[in-house]
């Protein structure tokens, strides 16, 4: 499998593989005992996992004594011959069950395994129970010099298999180990000693009978999720997922966004609540500053945290870190748009109570939200407390960025009005309360952090009752102008609405949502839940208001905090364009909002037109690393891409006429000064020092990618200029007038439209990512960690020399402008630089799937279960901070243009069916140019199916189709 995570198993031996604990424990007895020493179990506990010496000398420590090295060693060796004399009665009832089936199932799926052990007998031990053949290497006690919780050991047993560390799991089950496994990089997972491995380890094991062994191998977790094709389902609770469940069952409407959190307060829990375009300042101090550079970060703050409940009966309160939880499960519904949560809580004297909650954020009045809390005695009648409270200013990475300003409570219904200092903006809050019950009473009190709301209810065994909170939100991105006016009465309004309602609505919203954009696959039900996931989470963070747009993690969590990048236009507004098309116009004018913002960075280049900022919220600059981040000038052409893929999807010429073009323009300009005409070139057009998709290359001249899509960039500059001369004149009189532009930048726009410089290598047939890269040194990849970005391992003058790619880059090229090139040069493209690509980015494997399955490579299904599974199962390991929201736009952009094989061209969409083997059938609607035409393919056929519009031209496998109402389908054989 080319993208799984882990390639190789690590094992230590004592604990891991057999148990030779209790003659180590009575080896060390014997000789403490014939010393007069203090020896027992607490002691030997002290001795797991470090060599004889170091275990000695824990013996010496807690006798409060001490002896020359060369006693120390004799003692040892004389410790280690009553040890090996007792390994003489090692039966295979000392075996760890389990262990050797496992290890042999790691080795027919392909998995190196190696046995990593600070003991000298390891070999011996291994030999003596017939295991030695199941390792494809040892590394014991006489290989290393440095013991645990140093990682040499398992340094040395990952070079030994030639495997990168970074795609090795070891398996431990003493602290020492789980210690050294993670100082060397590699996936720890604890083995049955819970007290010492649980807290330090990534993952935890009783026994192997617990571990799926091809998730294992596949994503690093040693359960898959449980499955459900509408849901993504939570049971039971494991500490160590906290924040990344927070991440995955974060709820969101564009502009509200709500993280996973739990309703009890958890301790390690990252709360957040976000509203889009509501950010605070942080300046930079940089030690040395050049003109340009960014002076200050941007960043989502957090909002009162609202969504906490608690329940508690007789002074016990239920919390999951108290072990008085059970029968746990949350679900993310994808058909209802619910985050509903149940579970059993259990008091010291045996009462139980079931509670019941449901989160809601809302989508048709999108400033709104709601949360139920219901409670339910199950084997007694008597007192219930359900306590609700809202945090006032919630922390963001450890730090507060707001300030209360104001705040009111009238008509059950709290208030708070904040400032964040660094902008001046505020945001307000209002929460509305209701109880239903028949017997309670109600205490609330504030404080200077919290509002609590207290209900007591006296209930009877098997009665209902519960807590309601409609909460209403407003930011000084709303332009409301009385804030606390406009979330009081919110709160109010739909507190009269009542929970039902929204409920209902909700289910509505998205029962017609899935209608029209949703991806159906029939014979894998994992493959089903992680698509839809994707598809849901891509509608719950497209912005529909205040001219917003998406950052890089949505509004999950604190990583990128908002921030906007090229993946909004390249990875998410596809699935936007063909599903409902015009509901991606928020996320253009988002960029024209902050036009401006933009032409202010080109003039700090001293440059005309229009210069986008890399990583942004309100249009500033925000990235320092300017080589990876300023030099990506791409995202000036990405940007003008996706306003034609929507013109051309929509024929919105409005939109065109009044806004799009002068983004269009505006950056040409900005692309057609930077870059230059080289005499060296042949004349051509050439644009210097530039970063492309693969970050890492920097400062690098003509970079393909870049080239080939501001050249189409350019020729879409000068086709607007021709359809407005002919169509709309005077819009386009009075545009070119606002912004200066001049007969000499048309001309020097179309002159380098024409003579682009896009480097080729005539040796080996391929576009040359730039003009450096087939020149730089060359790299064993078998000796580069995969899935892993580089930038932090490497310095930078050394990265920059290696021919090694982050991600997609001229098979980003070889998918977008595939009318470009023929099937040879996509093939040799894809060949070559594949092989030299980490996939280091979270962008790369959707695009090799797409690539892949152009030319019909098995790879194709892998990539995309790379791209499906990222954030399920955290392959990159900070899916805690938000999740990859441009990954999930790969997940439709994997199916529709990968295996659908659809293309978006000027004449029209091309299709080029195929199915992966794992999959009976998939079926989707896309939307273009006013038709909605429906796509099934299965092993046998694909058929397509006019379902609404009068008619759309199609081109299929090569041949011009024409559905119409008359001729509605049309089908033909897979390949």
């Amino acid at each position: 499998m080319k993208n799984q995570v882990i390639k190789a198993a690590l094992f230590d031996l004592d604990g891991v593989v057999v148990f030779t604990d209790k003659y180590h424990y009575l080896a060390w007895k014997k000789l403490a005992d014939e010393n007069g020493w203090e020896f027992d179990e607490q002691v030997n506990q002290r001795l797991r996992g470090i060599p004889r010496i170091a275990s000695l000398e824990e013996i010496l420590k807690y006798n409060n004594t001490d002896l020359p090295f060369e006693e120390k060693e004799r003692l040892a060796n004389i410790k280690n011959e009553y040890y090996v004399k007792m390994l003489e009665n090692l039966n295979s009832g000392d075996i760890f069950t389990g262990a050797p089936e496992f290890i042999r199932a790691l080795r027919k799926r392909g998995i190196k395994v190696s046995l990593c052990s600070s003991s000298k007998n390891a070999e011996f031990v291994l030999n003596k129970l017939g295991l030695a053949p199941l390792f494809d290497a040892v590394v014991s006690g006489k290989d290393i010099v440095n013991a645990k919780p140093d990682p040499e050991v398992f340094l040395k047993g990952a070079e030994a298999l030639g495997v990168s560390r970074f795609n090795c799991a070891v398996f431990e089950d003493a602290k020492v180990g789980i210690e050294a496994a993670r100082k060397a990089g590699m996936k720890a997972i604890g083995v049955k000693n819970k007290e010492e491995t649980y807290e330090l380890s990534h993952q935890f094991i009783n026994d192997y009978t617990e571990i799926d062994v091809d998730t294992f191998i596949e994503t690093g977790k040693v359960k898959k999720m449980p499955l459900c094709e509408t849901a993504l389902v939570e049971k039971d609770f494991d500490k160590k997922e906290i924040k990344h469940f927070e991440s995955l069952f974060a709820l969101g409407n564009g502009y509200l966004g709500m993280r996973g959190t739990y309703d009890e307060p958890t301790a390690g829990e990252v709360c957040g609540m976000y509203i889009n375009g509501v950010f605070a300042t942080e300046q930079y101090r940089h030690l040395v500053s050049f003109k340009g550079y960014a002076t200050q970060n941007e960043f989502t703050v957090n909002l009162p945290d609202w969504r906490i409940f608690t329940v508690t009966v007789d002074g016990e309160t239920a919390s999951l870190l108290d072990n008085n939880i059970s029968e746990h499960e949350r679900r993310l519904e994808f058909d209802t748009g619910k985050l509903v949560r149940s579970f059993i809580f259990t008091t010291k004297s045996g009462k139980q109570v079931k509670i019941e909650s449901i989160r809601l954020l809302n989508r048709r009045e999108v400033h709104g939200a709601e949360i139920s809390y219901n409670v339910t005695p199950l084997n007694f009648s008597g007192e219930v407390q359900v306590s609700s409270a809202i945090v006032k200013n919630t922390k963001l990475n450890n730090r507060l960025y707001t300030e209360t300003e104001s705040e009111s409570f009238t008509d059950n219904v709290y208030t708070i009005k904040q400032l964040i200092p660094t902008t001046g903006q505020h945001a307000a809050v209002s929460v509305a309360h209701t109880v239903k019950g028949n017997n309670y009473v109600v205490k609330d009190y504030n404080t200077p952090e919290k509002y609590i709301y207290c209900v007591n209810f006296t209930l009877n065994k098997g009665e209902t009752a519960g807590a309601y909170k409609y909460a209403a939100f407003a930011g000084s991105i709303d332009g409301i102008e009385n804030m606390i006016d406009f979330t009081e009465s919110l709160a109010k309004e739909n507190r009269e609405k009542g929970f039902e309602h929204f409920v209902k609505e909700q289910a509505e919203f998205w029962k017609e949502h899935w209608k029209k954009a949703d991806i159906k696959i029939e014979g894998s039900p994992a493959d089903q839940q992680a698509v839809r996931y994707s598809l849901f989470q891509l509608k719950q963070q497209l912005a529909t208001v205040n001219n917003c747009s998406i950052g890089a993690t949505g509004l999950t969590g604190p990583g990128y905090s908002g921030q906007v990048f090229w993946d909004t236009e390249m990875y998410l507004m596809p699935y936007y364009n063909f599903t409902d098309p015009y509901s991606q116009k928020e996320l253009l004018m988002y960029r024209y909002r902050i036009l401006n913002k933009a032409r202010a960075r080109a003039k700090e280049f001293d440059l005309r037109g229009a210069m986008y900022a890399w990583c942004s919220i309100d249009g500033e600059e925000t990235s320092v690393v300017y080589e990876a981040s300023t030099a990506e000038y791409h995202l000036n052409s990405d940007i003008a891409y996706a306003v034609w893929r929507y013109v051309d999807t929509t024929g919105d010429k409005d939109f065109l006429y009044n806004y799009g073009a002068e983004v269009v323009l505006e950056t040409a300009v900005f692309m057609s000064l930077r870059g230059k005409f080289v005499e060296a070139r042949g004349g051509k057009f050439c644009i210097n020092a530039v970063c492309g998709p693969d970050e890492y290359a920097c400062g690098v001249n003509n970079n393909f990618y870049t080239n080939l899509t501001v050249k189409r960039h350019f020729e879409y500059a000068v086709s607007i200029l021709d359809d407005m001369r002919k169509n709309a004149p005077d819009r386009l009189a009075k545009l070119l007038n606002k912004i200066g532009f001049t007969n000499k930048d048309e001309e020097r726009i179309a002159k380098a439209a024409e003579n682009m410089y896009l480097p080729y290598n005539d040796e080996y047939g391929i576009y040359m990512q730039d003009d450096s890269y087939l020149y730089e040194d060359p790299v064993d990849m078998t000796k580069i960690p995969m899935n892993v970005d580089l930038r932090g391992l490497y310095h930078p003058l050394d990265l920059w020399r290696l021919q090694v790619s982050k991600q997609a880059d001229v098979c980003l090229a070889t998918f977008l402008h595939g009318d470009f090139f023929d099937a040879d040069q996509k093939e040799r493209c894809y060949d070559y630089y594949e092989k030299r690509c980490n996939h280091g980015s979270s962008l790369s494997p959707a695009i090799y799937s797409i690539s892949a399955a152009e030319l019909d490579r098995p790879e194709a299904y892998e990539f995309f279960r790379y791209t499906a599974y990222m954030d399920l199962y955290d392959f990159k390991g900070n899916t805690s901070n938000g999740i990859h929201i441009a990954c999930n736009g790969g997940v439709w952009m994997s199916v529709i243009n990968g295996f659908l094989g659809m293309r978006h061209y000027k004449n029209g969409l091309h299709f080029e069916p195929k199915i992966p083997k794992a999959w009976n059938k998939y079926s989707t609607d896309i939307t273009y140019k006013g038709a909605v035409i429906g796509i099934e393919v299965s092993s046998e056929k694909a058929v397509f199916t006019l379902k609404e519009g009068n008619g759309i031209s199609l081109n299929i496998s090569g041949k011009e189709i024409k559905l119409t109402k008359e001729e509605s389908t049309y089908s033909q054989q897979v390949k």
